[in-house]
């Protein structure tokens, strides 16, 4: 009797570290692989800010301990990133020529240095070809003295798609071109209607635009810009006649000094 309790005792043992089972106990398995995810807007405008969260992200087995994003960004698109080693990632658009594609990368690794990575496309769109009006029929747009304002916002259309060609980047000296082509328009229009009140209205602008330009750019900028918007404006014969008639009624006269730090250089479409 002892001989038989003897030999079933390893027997015994084992069957009880095993649970009833018939198998050995599970060994531990390798480390799984994380999970990369984010959400992040699939459309965004120039000039804009928006987010990437990586929220989503997780690990089976562990934790999620380094996080690191990229942008994939082939047009060379003005983009500052905040936050590229944590969860969330800020990206700032500055302005573009052209709408084109970003590819947003992201790279996430868990404790014990497994990684994953995970990317989406955001086209940026560029909205100030968008904002303006076509381009206008060339005869239609010649046919008059006043030409074509769309949007009647004191520039003629074409005149506002020239600026942008000039400028397409930088919206603030496109701003400041636009309020001299404003006081451009103003100065033929007052020349051809041949009224005084338009002609100190035109004035008043003229002196804007100049504290505005000044404020901005050198001297020889200025210049620049303004003989490039005479050649936008004063495009035809009875147009650049209507701009002389204005210079010949202001002769005596003297235009003021305007602080730049009074005007609004701000152009409202």
């Amino acid at each position: 009797m002892r001989y038989l309790f003897a030999a079933c005792m390893p027997f015994f043992l084992v069957v009880a570290c095993s649970d009833g089972g018939s198998d050995d106990p599970a060994q531990p398995i390798g480390n799984m692989a994380p999970q990369a995810a984010f959400t992040s807007p699939t459309t965004a405008d120039e000039r804009s800010s928006f987010n990437a969260s990586a929220g989503g992200s997780s690990d089976p087995d562990g934790m999620i301990v380094s996080y690191s994003w990229s942008i994939v960004n082939t047009d060379q698109i003005d983009i500052t990133l905040q936050g590229e080693d944590t969860e969330n990632l800020s990206i700032s658009v500055g302005e573009i020529q052209n709408s084109a594609d970003i590819q947003i990368m992201l790279s996430v690794t868990d404790d014990l240095g497994e990684s994953a990575s995970a990317s989406s496309v955001v086209s940026i769109n560029e909205v100030d070809a968008q904002l303006l009006p076509p381009m206008p029929n060339e005869q239609d747009s010649l046919a008059t003295v006043a030409g074509i304002d769309t949007d009647g916002d004191g520039v003629r259309d074409d005149v506002e798609r020239s600026i942008l060609g000039l400028y397409p980047l930088n919206t603030p000296r496109r701003e400041v071109l636009l309020i001299g082509a404003s006081a451009i328009q103003m100065q033929v229009m007052a020349g051809n209607d041949g009224d005084q009140a338009e002609s100190d209205a035109a004035s008043e602008r003229s002196a804007d635009f100049a504290a505005c330009a000044l404020s901005s750019g050198s001297v020889e900028t200025v210049r620049q810009d303004l003989a490039a918007l005479k050649l936008f404006t004063l495009n035809t014969d009875a147009r650049r006649q209507a701009y002389l008639d204005y210079e010949a009624s202001r002769a005596g006269t003297i235009q003021r000094a305007v602080d730049p730090s009074l005007v609004d250089c701000t152009f409202e479409f």
